[in-house]
């Protein structure tokens, strides 16, 4: 539902991070495209870094290693 709530206000790009994946935290990133239908562009789990909408570098072995000592 955000995904149709996001596109149809023009939200260019989004971003989903999901702490539940056993080998680590992972970071999936969409962009708008034709027909205002969002495409999956990247997925990591490593270093992320993007200009867009602005100058961002997010550690998710980082996070990945955070999440894992607070579980135990």
């Amino acid at each position: 539902m955000k995904r149709k709530i996001y596109a149809a206000a023009g939200v260019g790009s989004y971003w989903v991070i999901d702490p539940t994946i056993d080998d680590g935290v992972v970071l999936t990133e969409y962009v708008l495209g034709d027909g205002r239908v969002y495409e999956m562009i990247s997925t990591t789990d490593k270093i992320f870094t993007t200009q867009v909408p602005y100058q961002v570098t997010i550690d998710l072995p980082a996070l990945t290693a955070e999440r894992d000592a607070a579980l135990e």
